[in-house]
């Protein structure tokens, strides 16, 4: 669930104008790890599958909290 959030913030973030280009390849990535079945898949965050999540979701909270792009207009962040 980690991941989706930080993933509909980005998307969000995008929307508002946000720079993508530094999560690019990152916001593929998640799209890919989500796709492969429903949410919640209730992975385990220790798996293989389940770090690269949590690294994706990682990566994601930086760019969703302005940490990633200097010219940022609004962050916005998962509750």
């Amino acid at each position: 669930m980690i991941l989706a959030d930080q993933l509909i913030a980005a998307w969000l973030n995008m929307a508002n104008g946000s720079d993508p280009s530094p999560v690019t390849a990152t916001i593929a990535d998640a799209n890919k790890l989500l796709e492969a079945g429903p949410i919640p898949e209730n992975v385990d965050p220790s798996s293989p599958l389940g770090q690269k999540m949590v690294s994706d979701a990682a990566i994601l909270d930086n760019y969703n909290n302005g940490l990633l792009t200097p010219t940022q207009t609004a962050s916005i962040s998962p509750p």
